[in-house]
C-alpha cells in the first residue's frame, strides 16, 4: 500500500516498533506540593518572628520607660529627704540617725557588736503623713494627673531614702556664718541613699501605693527598682 493509498499523510512504522506516547507526570505533582509547602513554612516563620520582634521591641520599650520613671522617683525622694534637712525638722532627723535603731539594705551586715550603725530611713508614706500634719492636702504622687504619664493599667510610685554615715563636713559652708560664735554646732555631711519603684497597682488602692498588702508586696517583688547615692551638708547641727 502506497503513502497515497493510506491517505494519513504519515510514514508507515518500521518492522517491529509501535508509536512512542508520553507518559503522565504523577512523580512531578509530589514535588509541585511539597515547594508549596516549604514556601508556606518560610513564610509563616518570617511572620511568627516579625511578630516576635515587635512584642519585643515593645517590652523593651516598657521596661526602658519603667527604669527612667524608678531613676525619676529616687532623684525626687533624695530632694525630699534634702529639703526636710533644711528645715525645721533636721534635728528630729539627726536625732533619729544617732539612735542606729534602723536596719539599712545600704549598710549590710556592719553590726559591730550587735550594735547597728549609725541609719534612719524614711519612706514615701511617711513623708505623706508629715504633709498632713503640716495640714497640706498635696501628695507625693498624683497618678490621676499625670504624675506617670498614660498608662494601660494603674501604677503607683514609691520609695525609701537611708540616711547614713554621718561625718564633719570639710571647710566652711556657703551662705553660713565663717567664724565660731555657733558654739556647740556643727556643719556635718550625710549620705542619702534613695531607691525609687514604679509599680502596677489597684485602681481601689487608697493609700498612695503604700505597700501593705500581699498583692502589692508580690507586685513590688518583680517589679524593677533604681538607686541613687547623694552626699548633703546640713549647717549647724546640735552636737
Amino acid at each position: 500500500m502506497t503513502r497515497a493509498a493510506r491517505g494519513d499523510g504519515a510514514p508507515p512504522c518500521p518492522a517491529g516498533t509501535t508509536p512512542l506516547r508520553r507518559r503522565p507526570r504523577a512523580s512531578e505533582r509530589g514535588a509541585v506540593i511539597f515547594v508549596v509547602i516549604l514556601v508556606l513554612a518560610v513564610l509563616t516563620a518570617i511572620g511568627v518572628f516579625a511578630a516576635h520582634e515587635a512584642g519585643l521591641n515593645q517590652r523593651v520599650s516598657g521596661y526602658s520607660r519603667q527604669s527612667t520613671q524608678n531613676g525619676y522617683v529616687a532623684d525626687y525622694a533624695a530632694m525630699a529627704l534634702a529639703g526636710e534637712l533644711s528645715g525645721p525638722r533636721k534635728q528630729a532627723y539627726v536625732d533619729q540617725l544617732k539612735s542606729a535603731s534602723e536596719q539599712c539594705a545600704s549598710l549590710p551586715n556592719l553590726a559591730d557588736g550587735g550594735v547597728n550603725p549609725p541609719c534612719y530611713k524614711v519612706t514615701a508614706a511617711e513623708f505623706q503623713q508629715r504633709l498632713q500634719q503640716d495640714g497640706l492636702s498635696d501628695t507625693y504622687f498624683d497618678p490621676d494627673g499625670g504624675s506617670f504619664g498614660v498608662s494601660n493599667t494603674p501604677v503607683a510610685g514609691d520609695f525609701v531614702v537611708e540616711m547614713t554615715d554621718p561625718g564633719p563636713a570639710g571647710g566652711k559652708v556657703p551662705g553660713t556664718q565663717q567664724d565660731d560664735r555657733a558654739r556647740g554646732f556643727q556643719n556635718m555631711q550625710y549620705t542619702l541613699t534613695a531607691t525609687g519603684q514604679v509599680r502596677p497597682t489597684s485602681v481601689t488602692d487608697s493609700d498612695a501605693g503604700v505597700c501593705n498588702s500581699t498583692t502589692e508586696q508580690e507586685s513590688a517583688q518583680v517589679s524593677g527598682t533604681r538607686s541613687m547615692r547623694v552626699y548633703v551638708t546640713v549647717p549647724y547641727v546640735s552636737q
